[in-house]
């Protein structure tokens, strides 16, 4: 139990409490504004049904391809025969020429031949000039054969030397070059006495005998120099590893090499 003075004793010691403030009015809350009716939702048109797809139509279905026959295989080809050596054609004997009232003629032509020729100046043909028949003298005079006979076998005689200087003179390997041979596979000396025939003048790789014309050139300038048809056969056996082949005839020295890069190289020399 609490002692009473001892509470008395503790309420000697409270202060007085102060006064409280006065609260303060409250502001009036303003009027809410009313809100703005909403207007009505239009109703949604309703939506049209799509129309059913039509079906695909069906591919048809692609034909088998058929098959390519085989093809028959390519016959070979033949080979291309050599082309035979044209024989050297025959000296055409000389023409005597006919006699006018003006002298000599051709009777290839007609030009009028001079004593001392040996060719017609206008067409080329060989002919032999004799002097001119005389006429027959007035009745007891003749002519004598012999007149006639000595200056034809003198034009003979020169005829024979002409033609006998003109074939030692005569270069077999520029006639053979006119004949067979064509640039740029072949070439001659300028004074006739070296011809080179090369059947790949280029060096073109892998083509021995890129000009087969010059193949077959060197068998028909071996043919019309007179050199044995063992000459080509021993040209086509020669191979690389055996290097510069020489052989020697009368009057000709022909050498040769063979590489399958560099072809075939012919070299005629005269003398």
């Amino acid at each position: 139990m609490t002692n009473p003075n001892e509470f008395r004793n503790s309420s000697d010691n409270f202060e007085p409490t102060s006064p409280a403030a006065p609260v303060a009015p409250v502001e009036p809350v303003a009027p809410v504004e009313p809100v703005a009716p909403v207007a009505p939702v239009e109703p949604v048109a309703p939506v049209a049904p799509v129309a059913p797809v039509a079906p695909v139509a069906t591919a048809a279905p692609v034909a088998p391809v058929e098959p390519v026959a085989p093809t028959a295989p390519t016959a070979p080809v033949a080979p291309v025969a050599p082309v035979e050596p044209v024989a050297p054609t025959a000296p055409t004997a000389p023409v005597a020429p006919v006699y006018g009232a003006a002298g000599a003629y051709c009777t290839n032509c007609g030009a009028v031949i001079t004593a001392g020729q040996s060719f017609c100046t206008n067409c080329g043909q060989k002919v032999f000039v004799a002097a001119p028949v005389s006429q027959p003298a007035p009745a007891p005079k003749k002519k004598s054969k012999k007149k006639v006979i000595i200056p034809l076998v003198i034009v003979g005689a020169l005829i024979a030397i002409i033609i006998a200087i003109f074939s030692i003179s005569g270069n077999e390997l520029e006639s053979a070059y006119d004949q067979y041979c064509e640039y740029p596979w072949a070439e001659i000396s300028s004074n006739g006495k070296i011809l080179t025939i090369d059947t790949n003048p280029f060096d073109l790789e892998d083509q021995g005998v890129a000009y087969l014309d010059a193949y077959y050139a060197v068998e028909n300038v071996n043919n019309a120099l007179g050199l044995p048809s063992s000459l080509l056969e021993d040209m086509e056996e020669t191979s690389f590893n055996d290097g510069r082949q020489t052989k020697h005839y009368d009057g000709i020295t022909v050498s040769w090499t063979y590489h399958p890069d560099r072809g075939l190289e012919v070299t005629y020399t005269k003398g």
